[in-house]
Parts: C-alpha cells; structure tokens; sequence
C-alpha cells in the first residue's frame, strides 16, 4: 500500500520502474482516493508506504485489510476519518457471511471473478452498493477464484466541492486552490520551491 494524504496539496505522478525492454510485467492495482475531513485539509503532505498489511486466511477466504478495519483486524495505514479498505479472496463457489460496520455504505468492487452479494450479482469492473445499516453481507463467488476490493465509510455529512484533483469545503476554496496551482507551474521555470503549496510540479502536469 502507498499512501500519500496531500493535506494543504501535493503533486504526484506514476513511474515505470522496468529496468529494461522485455523485464515489464502488467501492473495490477487499484487507485483510490478518499476526501479529508474539514478539519484535515491544511494538514502538511505524506506518504506512506505498507509493505506488509494484516490478512486473515481460513477455508478458502483471505481478507487483506488496507485502510481501517474489517473482521477484527486493523491496518496500520493512517486515516482521518472512519473508512476501511481491504481485498477479499474467495475459492470458486465458496459461500461466507462477511461482518460489517453497519454506520458505513458499502461497494464491493470486483477485480477477478465474479459474486453474488445478496441478491445483486456482479462481474470484473462492476460495483454492488450497499446502504448503512446492515451487519453482514452474504456472499457466493462464482465458478471462478474471486477478488474483490470492499470499500466503505459513513455516509458523508459535510459538503465538499471537487474539481480536477483538488477538494476543498466550498466553492472559494477551489478557486484559491487553482490559482495557486497555476501560480506555482508559472513559477516552476525559474526554478523550485520546495516550500510551494503542491511541492515539485513536473512538465506533463494536468492544468
């Protein structure tokens, strides 16, 4: 797991570490993001890295807990604000009752394979909803071994503006936020402040 909090904002970017023409192998990953609470959005940047998350492995299911908690064990990846993030693994046909935190919605997005989660069924790349309050989901894979990321979190309480890759409360503070953006890539030129607001901004940058 990399996890990079861009608090007051950050720059960041994808690199292909491949150290040579034929050594590439597909990259399988998911990329997600979760917004920071009012509180949290002038908070510096990091990032972290987690090499070696909880998992719990029993009959043919093995969870992997990324973000927050799932089935009694928590990941020590910092959050701040109640969410959790783990990979299910299930056998082909296999059947379980899976615990959940009945104050979060819930999305099940599956990765390989194929499930049925209660009565809604779902294949690679689709999403199944689940609404706050329940206490488990009942889950069958399919004919074929199935991963699954579950995500969730409370419903969110407070309004947020998204534009691009920047989040703010409102919509005053996109606006101040933009224009910082394009202040630093103006001033990127004549060379780097380490000090700026979204840090180091390369060439290739989104406007």
């Amino acid at each position: 797991l990399s996890l990079l909090t861009a608090g007051r904002g950050a720059s960041h970017g994808l690199a292909d570490d491949a150290s040579g023409e034929g050594s590439r192998a597909p990259l399988r990953a998911a990329r997600l993001a979760a917004l920071l609470p009012p509180g949290a959005l002038d908070l510096p940047a990091s990032l972290e890295h987690h090499t070696d998350l909880p998992t719990l492995a029993e009959g043919g299911v093995r969870l992997t807990v990324a973000i927050g908690t799932a089935c009694g064990i928590t990941s020590p990846a910092t959050t701040h604000r109640p969410l959790v993030c783990a990979q299910l693994e299930l056998a082909a046909g296999s059947h379980i009752a899976l615990p959940v935190d009945p104050t979060f919605e819930h999305g099940l997005l599956v990765d390989d394979g194929a499930i049925t989660a209660d009565d809604a069924r779902a294949t690679v790349a689709e999403l199944v909803v689940l609404p706050a309050g329940r206490t488990y989901v009942r889950l069958t894979a399919g004919d074929a071994p199935t991963r699954l990321l579950i995500l969730g979190g409370p419903p969110a309480g407070d309004e947020t503006v998204l534009w691009w890759g920047l989040a703010a409360p409102g919509h005053e503070g996109i606006a101040t936020a933009r224009a910082d953006w394009a202040a630093q890539r103006t001033r990127r030129a004549h060379g780097a402040d380490p000090n700026a607001r979204f840090g180091r901004v390369d060439d290739g940058a989104a406007p």
